[in-house]
């Protein structure tokens, strides 16, 4: 069977994403984010449409079992990528750091909806992706990180 793999990195785009619109919702309630300190893994967020383009290539291209990464357009810490949702939102970044375990306590008490202790210790890991075979083969050029609404 052919078929080919897309492997995307954090993917965003129309507020309907899991990992920029959480961030993007606490700004707008709470007008301010706690981060751990060291916060500054690398991340390479890819717009849905690029995604959506991708596989619309390689739907065309079908040659057989392939896997492509597919990257963002720029690369940015992870603090930077925050910054940069607080500037789509039209605010001032508020980013209050903290000690991961101090941060990680009412996710270990047991209380919905924050981020465990895992979650944020990979805010510090560089998640970063080389995306050049996609770029030969499915023509795959993503944008630079432009988080808001479209």
């Amino acid at each position: 069977i052919d078929c080919t793999v897309l492997r995307p990195t954090l993917i965003y785009g129309y507020r309907r994403d899991q990992n920029v619109e959480a961030i993007a919702r606490m700004i707008r309630r709470l007008g301010w984010v706690a981060l751990p300190s060291g916060a500054h893994g690398q991340r390479q967020p890819v717009h849905a449409d690029d995604v959506a383009a991708a596989a619309l290539a390689a739907l065309a291209r079908a040659d057989g079992q392939r896997t492509f990464i597919l990257s963002g357009g720029e690369t940015l810490s992870y603090r930077a990528m925050v910054e940069r949702i607080f500037a789509a939102e039209g605010r001032r970044p508020r980013i209050v750091t903290l000690p991961l375990p101090l941060l990680a306590l009412p996710a270990r008490l047991g209380l919905p909806g924050l981020p465990s202790a895992a979650i944020l210790r990979r805010m510090r890991e560089d998640l970063v992706f080389d995306h050049a075979a996609a770029r030969t083969a499915l023509g795959f050029e993503p944008r630079p990180f432009q988080p808001g609404p479209l």
